[in-house]
């Protein structure tokens, strides 16, 4: 009988053994499993924040877009304008050169008058 109680304690203690091993490898894969998670945790921080700059980065970058887009607007505004205004400022020179042109002529035609007039009054 006491070597049957021995051998159930030591069946039950070699249990506890093999227990106490399983449940410091369990405690070794949790261990391991935590370091994981933090390491992993770390990298999803790190993650986070690149895509917060990237998109900071990306913001930025539409908000510069919009405004050369202003500025090519205003350019091309500018440039239309300078343009309609040399059209203008040319045919004010047409105009002008045309009534120069006119001007001369009747001062030509007055000139030819007076000189024909001086003639005849020459020949009075």
């Amino acid at each position: 009988k006491i070597g049957m109680k021995t051998y159930e304690i030591s069946s039950l203690i070699q249990e506890l053994k093999d227990s106490g091993e399983l449940i410091d490898a369990l405690n070794a894969e949790v261990t391991l499993a935590r370091d994981e998670n933090i390491a992993l945790s770390c990298k999803v921080s790190e993650a986070e924040s690149q895509r917060d700059s990237l998109a900071k980065l990306l913001q930025d970058m539409e908000v510069k877009s919009s405004e050369r887009e202003a500025l090519i607007q205003e350019i091309e505004s500018e440039f239309t304008n300078s343009c309609s205004f040399i059209a203008r400022l040319e045919q004010k020179t047409s105009d002008q050169n045309s009534l120069l042109e006119a001007s001369e002529n009747e001062i030509r035609t007055k000139t030819d008058d007076i000189s024909r007039l001086m003639m005849e009054v020459k020949e009075c």
